[in-house]
């Protein structure tokens, strides 16, 4: 009876998680030349993008930091995702914004760890190391060889031109947009710092400001030319 109770178990443990994904979602890998690894991309395609009367329209993009914690309860962190789709669904279908094409965009630990139950083998380490452009005894004092500084090329030359290639998107900066939050959020603010041409505007939520002991927060007051 234990036996069969444990195998029962097993099978419900094993369950296949449910995707909680709303309207049109893209899942496939690239190699980054900056990182030297490779990681997937999500891309969400807003209603209408596969309508023959759209064949021809091009799409403003937002590009999202930590992107399996976007769109699915399945991959996302403690299965809490981020309801981007939702979301994105209401405000278009509404008229509120534009039809947009939204990328979510894996982090080091993902790469890592993918799709796995948390907390992750690497105690979220490699996103921190891509998302911290400069180390800090106040900010995860173990982490020495952090590589956030090329964040910025990496979305420029791995990530921009791969979406562009299979996608119908508006190219420039203009129509371009960046979302991040906690050390992804810091992320985009040092990019806004460092590399303002990149993205028209940006989402920027609870920056994890302790970065660098606070020099991300002393940079930030030469930004002359932010995003939107």
């Amino acid at each position: 009876m234990l036996l069969a109770f444990f195998s029962i178990a097993a099978v419900a443990e094993e369950k296949p998680c449910k995707p909680t994904v709303t309207g049109h979602l893209d899942v496939f890998p690239i190699v980054s030349a900056t990182f030297h690894n490779s990681r997937n991309l999500r891309v969400w395609l807003p209603p209408g993008y596969d309508d023959p009367a759209n064949a021809t329209k091009k799409y403003p993009i937002l590009y999202l930091l930590d992107g399996d914690s976007l769109f699915d309860a399945c991959t996302a962190y403690l299965h809490e995702e981020l309801h981007i789709d939702e979301t994105l669904t209401t405000l278009i279908t509404s008229g509120k914004i534009p039809p947009l094409i939204a990328v979510g965009v894996d982090n080091g630990s993902d790469v890592i760890d993918q799709n796995s139950d948390r907390p992750k083998s690497d105690n979220g380490n490699g996103r921190a190391i891509e998302y911290m452009p400069y180390p800090g005894t106040a900010f995860l004092p173990a982490l020495r060889d952090v590589r956030g500084a090329q964040l910025p090329d990496f979305l420029e030359h791995d990530v921009m031109p791969a979406v562009a290639a299979k996608y119908r998107v508006l190219s420039g900066g203009k129509n371009a947009a960046l979302w991040g939050a906690s050390l992804s959020g810091a992320a985009a603010l040092y990019i806004a710092i460092e590399r303002p041409e990149l993205f028209d505007r940006m989402i920027i939520e609870s920056p994890s400001m302790l970065v660098g002991n606070g020099r991300l927060l002393r940079d930030s007051g030469s930004l002359t030319n932010a995003p939107h």
